[in-house]
């Protein structure tokens, strides 16, 4: 049997361990099912840090051992082992200051799933849940406007029973009204529409020709869209002169941060040659927390957006023989607490 139920606009729902037979399911053993079916599908869910938590251990290094482990898992860099990735999925939590549940995540994973049932996780529930008696109720899949839930009732011999059926979300109780309030031996599907509700259960009480009752539920909750970057300044502000002297081929910088955490630094340079003093190049050099370091070129006019617990502005000269070399601009540092830019303090000085 299945119904589709007209969707609307909302949120994503999960669902939670399922309960069968009056005893409880655990379904975080299908955790590293859920990764393998979820994580390089060509859905938000993909690049969104905030599942990397859910990544196991286990789940890495199956992908890894299978081949499947791309550059980017979860939108998170894939630079060496397990612990390597973690750390930098802790590092975008605090550097964010937001992290989702465990609920949350499962939630959001159910819009990466096949709406066939053709994957990893959709098995491995299907596995425990053979020998279970009872009621059992699943999230199959999700999609943007609605989350389709898997209903399996099975008990020897005790082909039907009647269902009581309530949901502690007003915006669905009329919908959830018109689920079937007999179930025969078999499956059905039901599809409910998300809702603004920022958690509801779904609640479904089977009860036997003898009066054996058997229960079940599904846990829904709201996930918060996912932090987008913290967009840069229109104007840098407060320009000032900035003046490098440079000797022979040895390089001259301005440090413009320098610390123990990341920071997220914005550069505007509005005027300037860089051949002037026999300069050959100008570049912006950030080091990031892990030791890396990266480099981009500057011209005059040039805005750069660069991260790292070191940034400098490098003058590089290529002719011997001692110059100073003086330019205009500016840069911000970003506050991640206040969520605004600052204006770069100390003003860069002349060296």
């Amino acid at each position: 049997m299945k119904r589709i139920i007209s969707a609307c606009i909302g949120v994503l729902f999960f669902t939670t361990p399922f309960h069968s037979a009056n005893a409880q399911v655990d379904m975080s053993q299908c955790n590293a099912a859920l990764v393998k079916s979820t994580y390089n599908k060509s859905t938000s869910v993909a690049s969104d840090w905030r599942m990397s938590s859910l990544v196991t251990k286990e789940a890495f290094d199956d992908l890894k051992a299978s081949g499947g482990l791309t550059a980017v898992l979860y939108g998170v860099p894939v630079k060496g082992d397990y612990n390597a990735y973690k750390q930098d999925s802790e590092k975008l939590r605090q550097e964010h200051k937001e992290s989702l549940t465990y609920n949350q995540q499962v939630n959001l994973a159910w819009t990466g799933l096949d709406p066939n049932g053709a994957n990893a996780y959709i098995e491995c529930i299907k596995n425990i849940g053979a020998n279970v008696s009872g009621l059992q109720m699943y999230v199959q899949y999700a999609t943007e406007e609605s989350v389709v839930v898997h209903i399996k009732w099975y008990l020897p011999n005790v082909n039907t029973a009647t269902i009581d059926w309530s949901i502690d979300d007003p915006a669905l109780q009329a919908v959830v009204a018109r689920f079937p309030k007999t179930v025969s031996q078999g499956e059905l599907i039901e599809t409910l529409p998300r809702t603004q509700a920022s958690a509801a259960v779904l609640q479904a009480n089977a009860t036997a020709p003898n009066g054996a009752t058997y229960p079940a539920f599904i846990h829904f909750a709201r996930v918060p869209p996912i932090p987008q970057p913290f967009p840069e300044p229109t104007v840098c502000g407060n320009e000032v002169t900035w003046k490098f002297n440079v000797h022979e081929t040895d390089p001259s910088s301005l440090t413009l941060v320098d610390g123990p955490t990341e920071r997220d630094v914005f550069v505007q340079w509005t005027a300037g040659a860089p051949n002037s003093g026999n300069i050959s190049r100008f570049q912006i050099k950030s080091i990031s927390a892990d030791g890396s370091v990266a480099v981009r070129n500057l011209t005059p006019g040039d805005k750069a957006r660069v991260k790292g617990k070191n940034v400098a502005i490098v003058a590089q000269k290529s002719s011997i023989g001692d110059s100073q070399y003086t330019a205009i601009g500016c840069y911000r540092v970003l506050d991640p607490q206040a969520r605004i830019w600052r204006l770069g303090e100390p003003a860069f000085k002349p060296l």
